[in-house]
């Protein structure tokens, strides 16, 4: 699963990958308790790190709501060096995991021949591109990639970093 993970990251976000910048390593404390000065958009040159746009309990709190029964669910995070964010859940014996990558919108590029599905009401535009879902706010982008847990959580959890970026 995580090989797949990679693949589909590597094919639907090389752009992505490739561009985003700075290093993280945040700890889950840091993820569970986002202040005021760890919000809103970097300083240009500053690390990136996704995960103080929504915190573990966030992701447990969405996965539950969006799960078919209210599962209770167990979220841990971990920073990449790359601005992004993994977050792992277990539940009911499984488990696995999704990212959030924090970057520049002007880095964006849209697959070729893909048109996104709008999101309406989230940031200044949201929208899923290939199972990966981004909004955009202001000068800034975030991404959702490999959820697949319950309906609208991906949607929920956009809503959620929106909020923090950019003020």
């Amino acid at each position: 699963m995580i090989a797949v993970r990679a693949m589909w990251v590597s094919l639907g976000g090389a752009v992505v990958v490739l561009v985003l910048s700075g290093c993280g390593g945040g700890s889950e404390e840091a993820a569970n308790s986002p202040s005021g000065s760890e919000s809103g958009t970097p300083a240009a040159g500053a690390p990136r790190n996704a995960c103080r746009l929504i915190t573990t309990d966030e992701v447990a709190r969405v996965l539950g709501e969006h799960s078919s029964d209210h599962t209770t669910y167990t979220v841990t995070s971990s920073s990449g060096s790359d601005g992004s964010c993994t977050y792992a859940w277990t539940a009911n014996g499984g488990g696995d995991e999704f990212t959030v990558n924090e970057f520049p919108a002007s880095s964006y590029v849209a697959q070729p021949g893909v048109e996104p599905l709008e999101i309406p009401g989230i940031g200044d535009r949201a929208f899923e591109e290939v199972g990966s879902f981004y909004v955009r706010v202001g000068a800034e982008m975030v991404n959702v990639v490999n959820l697949q847990e319950g309906t609208g959580s991906d949607e929920a959890l956009l809503a959620i970093a929106a909020g923090r970026m950019g003020g």
